[in-house]
């Protein structure tokens, strides 16, 4: 789906003149729909929930620069194709734990407006939502461990963190437990500690409430999968 090919953005100057007088945004929709249109609607989604949105040049991590796309105002404009491919692969990583009866803990900014619009879609795929500042010790400390197991919960197979600068002490677990996180990364986020980085707005309501919903979907595809596999239901974590 995802083919390597050459653009017409660098096979005609003229065409590359024309695009760098266009405004960020629309310069980044026009040459993904030189790429190809399969992914112009998700880009436009993206976008639209601005997702594409980073943080002031000056805060961005260096690491970042590989998803950066450009500059506009003195902000940082993520490149909406990278997110594309990661997205997917993040999506397609937690749509195979849930059908291998693993279960997954998301985490999300510690905002009203972002858990009330977060919390029924949790609650819709059957993940554990974690509210607040992760505490150090929900993944690897011994005796949170035991008393999980003995509500009849377990450690998740995987993470979801929609702003893993404010989570980086659960990434941290998660690696030291071999845990694989599907992260979003803005663009003043180090991505290297992350196992599935995905380049994105970590602030936005719109943007975290798009990251829920494309993982809710991911959960419920995966659900149907192992059902039609002949697999039991995954419980939740707490």
């Amino acid at each position: 789906m995802f083919r390597a090919s050459r653009t017409l953005l660098q096979e005609s100057p003229l065409v590359q003149r024309k695009l760098l007088q266009l405004p960020a945004e629309q310069r980044l929709f026009e040459e993904t729909m030189l790429r190809g249109r399969e992914n112009v609607n998700l880009v436009r989604q993206l976008i639209r929930n601005r997702v594409h949105m980073g943080h002031r040049a000056f805060f961005s991590n260096r690491r970042m620069y590989q998803y950066i796309y450009g500059e506009r105002n003195g902000m940082h404009v993520i490149n909406l194709d990278k997110t594309v491919i990661l997205m997917r692969r993040g999506m397609a990583l937690i749509r195979e734990m849930v059908a291998n009866n693993c279960t997954v803990m998301w985490c999300a900014p510690n905002k009203d407006e972002i858990f009330r619009v977060v919390s029924p879609l949790a609650q819709q795929a059957n993940a554990y939502l974690l509210r607040g500042k992760f505490v150090p010790g929900t993944l690897t400390d011994p005796v949170e461990s035991r008393q999980a197991v003995r509500y009849g919960y377990k450690l998740p197979g995987c993470l979801f963190i929609m702003n893993t600068k404010d989570n980086a002490r659960a990434v941290h677990e998660a690696a030291l437990l071999s845990i694989p996180v599907v992260g979003i990364v803005d663009t003043d986020v180090n991505p290297d500690p992350v196992t599935y980085p995905i380049p994105g707005n970590d602030e936005s309501p719109q943007a975290i409430n798009l990251y829920a919903n494309f993982a809710m979907q991911a959960m419920l595809e995966g659900k149907a999968l192992r059902e039609r596999r002949g697999g039991g239901s995954a419980g939740r974590s707490r």
